[in-house]
């Protein structure tokens, strides 16, 4: 992903914002919901993957095998720019297992369009879609453009309200002109339908961390900069933000989404991020067992 390039992220200050509190503060502690935490990439068509990530030898037609057994979900980028006959999706869903998420992209000729694709007939077909990924289907989510802004609104709002009737989305906005207070129309629209805003975290664009919760799934497209060390630090800052919400119990699903524009480091980022908060969790276990403290989960499971 190009979007929020910097050609200096050394330059960049990568400290994320606080909690916005009250889009915070309304999210209750479910204990009887375990927090499910799910990793993984952009594609699993990478033939520079085998050997490392993939096994020896792997054909192409086993990469998607090979990358269920690694990671636990996908941004599916192809339905950003067709609908898959029905077919071609059971057999995505036939090759990955039970616990795996698909998480398609609303096809642009949807999102980048001025009808939303109410007059075309494409958000009909769109939705049909998704059903056939049963059990299989994570949270599909529609990103806008720059472009889209709150003038919008109200188209916006029609979109929602008519899509929740089937499916929870996210939204990406890559203008931040929405996230202004003013729009607290929307923000308490997408808390009382439990859609959560995407958190968009690249080099260049600072702007777009709102850290609005709206709803008790978390999901996160991250930008590596290219730098190792400073990608490490900033996905470590990931894992201390959102560990007091796992730990109270106040989020259901965390997706994180790897970006690398070459697609190299994704399986080594995806595989850090995973271990960083594998000991966090031995570090809260060893706290519980400790503790007295009557708010904290006895039984606490992330993988």
């Amino acid at each position: 992903m190009d979007f929020g390039h910097s050609s200096m992220p050394e330059m960049i200050d990568f400290s994320l914002p606080p909690w916005q509190e009250e889009n915070v503060s309304h999210l209750v502690s479910n204990q009887n919901q375990t927090p499910q935490i799910f990793i993984g990439s952009t594609t699993w068509n990478q033939d520079a993957w085998v050997g490392n990530t993939y096994p020896a030898k792997t054909p192409k037609t086993r990469f998607l095998s090979a990358y269920g057994e690694s990671f636990d979900t996908i941004e599916l980028n192809s339905t950003h720019y067709n609908i898959p006959p029905e077919h071609v999706i059971k057999n995505w869903c036939s090759k990955v297992p039970a616990t795996f998420r698909f998480c398609p992209k609303v096809p642009q000729f949807i999102s980048h369009r001025t009808d939303l694709g109410f007059e075309s007939g494409y958000l009909d077909l769109y939705l049909e879609m998704l059903s056939k990924f049963d059990n299989k289907l994570g949270i599909p989510f529609i990103q806008f453009p720059p472009y889209f802004k709150p003038d919008r609104l109200d188209s916006l709002l029609k979109w929602v309200e008519y899509v929740s009737k089937k499916h929870v989305h996210a939204i990406e906005f890559r203008n931040s002109d929405w996230f202004d207070n003013q729009y607290d129309r929307l923000f308490l629209l997408l808390k009382q339908l439990n859609w959560p805003i995407v958190f968009t975290d690249t080099s260049g664009r600072r702007d777009l961390l709102h850290m609005r919760l709206t709803s008790t799934d978390f999901i996160i497209r991250f930008v590596a900069c290219g730098i190792v060390s400073i990608d490490q630090m900033r996905l470590n800052q990931w894992v201390e933000k959102l560990y007091p919400l796992i730990i109270r119990q106040q989020l259901k699903n965390i997706y994180f989404f790897m970006h690398d524009p070459e697609h190299y480091t994704l399986p080594d980022m995806s595989f850090y991020l995973k271990s960083v908060f594998q000991m966090k969790n031995l570090e809260v276990r060893k706290v519980i067992k400790k503790s007295v403290t009557p708010d904290l989960p006895q039984q606490f499971k992330l993988f």
